[in-house]
């Protein structure tokens, strides 16, 4: 009962600091609720796709193997984050030589989100 109670309470602060009068209160609200989504969907993505390589290879008993696998997918991560932050910036630099506003800030949105995501 008290878990519950408090989660009600969580939720309702929530609620009132995101439809709170001062803009910045808003605006600081949603940045911590997006970074603490952000990280929170990183770990679990993480943990997935660690556990699905670690049952493809449980049967490979060679001690080089584990680091070898943790490398590998090391630098896929980092591959895939500098290609999609390399993406993501050159449609922002494209989308600003032709002074469209809206889709600039939303090109510039979908550069942040994916660069904190994947940065966790």
């Amino acid at each position: 009962a008290v878990m519950l109670f408090g989660s009600i309470v969580f939720n309702m602060s929530l609620f009132y600091l995101v439809h709170n009068p001062d803009k910045d209160i808003q605006r600081y609200s949603w940045q911590v609720i997006s970074k603490t989504l952000s990280i929170f969907t990183a770990v679990l993505m993480y943990q997935g796709i660690s556990g699905v390589i670690d049952s493809w290879f449980v049967h490979l008993t060679a001690s080089y193997v584990p680091l070898t696998i943790g490398m590998f997918s090391m630098l896929l991560w980092f591959c895939v984050l500098h290609y999609t932050i390399r993406k993501l910036a050159r449609e922002k630099v494209s989308l600003s030589d032709k002074h469209d506003k809206a889709a600039e800030e939303e090109s510039a949105v979908a550069l942040s989100c994916w660069s904190m995501l994947f940065a966790h």
